[in-house]
């Protein structure tokens, strides 16, 4: 369940830092 729950708060994360990239990228 540990192991479950931090590949998801990763992934999240991941989800984050890229939305965040594309967005400087428009800039």
């Amino acid at each position: 369940m540990e192991i479950g729950s931090k590949i998801v708060s990763t992934a999240a994360i991941k989800m984050a830092l890229s939305a965040s990239r594309q967005e400087e990228t428009r800039l």
